[in-house]
């Protein structure tokens, strides 16, 4: 069986500051020589965590939910330096962040020389597909299942970037990756305490003087809970992960997708609280959050589920299968990785989140005959049932980009055809279309592409008369 895999990334970033910071006395016994302490430095740094994972062979994995407990910088010197916002544990959708990151905080963290890092994972939940042609443990084949386990542990890491000195006024980053092939056995059990589940890179410089420097693209999507028109910034909080962030527009900040609601502004007047939106951002080496593109995913007041398609019923399709990867504002009885039963009610709307895309030539997502495993899906929901299954029902459909990982097969100019898909699009090959409006991470294009290279892609799933297509938002490679 071919092997599925994706990659996520989340971003912590730790902010310089010019302050000094005491250290911690060890005690000693009487008589014992006591050696001079070694001077401490001032100031902090920035720090990147990426997560990606490969999947055992022939399972999709649709959800990827857990709590990261703790992350913390352990010095020489003196006590562990939390990385967490307020040390509080954070629950994150790794399969959402297949080509993005997510920012956790930005913290102050005192200069000196730091010996490892210590990152904790628990509690996670595991939603796959098994498409291999063999159960897996108490996973039939060709079903979906949902996985929930109680396991934690630490992992900590003290190979190469450490010793990492970090001083005053020059940020630093670090890139952890975490790789779900070695949590998730062949057996579908999950390991987080194996040293072997990370590695840990050090992010390029960042220029002490001059301009805040870009380090990181990112999405983040929640409710608006405040608006600063003067200053050109709003607050969205994500009711998953309890992550909130403040960001700000500027003239190059694109607003789409507000014109159906009676805005065409396309500025910061669109905003308003309670609304649902999804953000394209860039991190800046000062820890702000710059906005390059705002979504509106609802107006004001209503509810929305994410989810990915995993298979639809009827002749036309009156249900269809999602698997749950982020809920806004948060419902009861509903989580991240949960399979969700969805009903059709009355005349559905469908619409498309095209943002700065376009539907490609003979694309169509107009009415349930176009629904396809793989897409992603976000819906008004009705009342949730806790079944089993659970249900819910909706008369209104939007596509959003969907995020997987596959082999690169051919490029005939702007489009790439990828094989090694996760087993849930249930396709031996895709074409993946880019334009100028697509944003590549590690490459300039699709002509630095080759035979058997792995990306991740972003982009909108279309049924079309020659086969089903991507729109490539963006498009990431991991072949360093």
């Amino acid at each position: 069986m071919p092997k599925g895999q994706f990659l996520g990334t989340i971003v912590l970033l730790v902010v310089s500051s010019l302050v000094a910071c005491s250290t911690k006395q060890d005690v000693v016994a009487p008589g014992a020589n006591i050696p001079s302490p070694p001077p401490q430095p001032t100031g902090t740094s920035q720090l990147s965590v990426t997560l990606s994972d490969t999947p055992p062979a022939g399972v999709s994995v649709l959800s990827f939910d857990v709590n990261i407990s703790s992350v913390l910088l352990q010095p020489n010197v003196g006590a562990d330096v939390s990385l967490l916002p307020n040390g509080h544990s954070v629950e994150i959708e790794v399969k959402k962040l297949e080509t993005e990151a997510a920012v956790l905080s930005t913290i102050s963290v005192p200069a000196g020389t730091y010996k490892g890092l210590q990152f904790t994972m628990s509690d996670p939940t595991l939603t796959v597909q098994n498409g291999s042609p063999n159960d897996i443990g108490s996973c039939l084949k060709n079903t979906i299942c949902q996985l929930k386990f109680t396991t934690a542990g630490p992992v900590t890491y003290s190979a190469a970037p450490f010793p990492l000195t970090l001083v005053a006024g020059a940020p630093k980053g670090l890139k952890i990756d975490i790789l779900l092939n070695k949590i998730i056995g062949a057996d579908l059990s999950v390991t987080l305490n194996d040293p072997s589940v990370i590695t840990v890179a050090e992010l390029a410089a960042v220029p002490v003087s001059g301009p805040p420097a870009k380090l990181q693209d990112n999405e983040f999507a929640g409710l608006i809970t405040s608006l600063d028109v003067t200053n050109n910034k709003f607050s969205v909080q994500n009711s998953v992960s309890g992550i909130s962030q403040t960001i700000s527009v500027d003239t190059d900040t694109k607003f789409e997708d507000f014109g159906e609601h009676g805005c065409s502004s396309k500025n910061i007047s669109c905003l308003s609280t309670s609304q649902i939106v999804e953000v394209e951002t860039t991190l800046k080496s000062d820890g702000s959050l710059s906005a390059k593109e705002v979504k509106l995913g609802e107006s004001s007041g209503a509810q929305s589920i994410d989810g990915t398609l995993v298979s639809v019923s009827g002749s036309p399709p009156s249900q269809f299968q999602m698997v749950v990867l982020d809920e806004e504002p948060q419902l009861s009885g509903l989580k991240p990785g949960n399979p969700l039963l969805v009903s059709l009610s009355g005349t559905p709307k469908f619409d498309i989140g095209l943002g700065k895309l376009a539907v490609p030539a003979a694309g169509t997502f107009a009415s349930s005959n176009d629904l396809l495993p793989g897409q992603e899906l976000q819906i008004e929901p009705g009342t949730i049932m806790s079944g089993p299954p659970i249900s819910t029902s909706t008369s209104h459909v939007t596509l959003r980009t969907s995020q997987f990982t596959a082999t690169v097969s051919a490029v005939n100019g702007s489009a790439i055809t990828v094989t090694n898909l996760p087993a849930v699009f249930g396709l031996n090959t895709l074409t993946v279309q880019t334009t100028s409006n697509t944003d590549f991470e590690g490459i300039l294009g699709p002509s630095s592409l080759i035979s058997g290279n792995v990306i991740s892609i972003r982009g909108l799933l279309f049924r079309s008369a020659s086969g089903p297509v991507v729109a490539a938002a963006k498009i990431r490679t991991h072949n360093d």
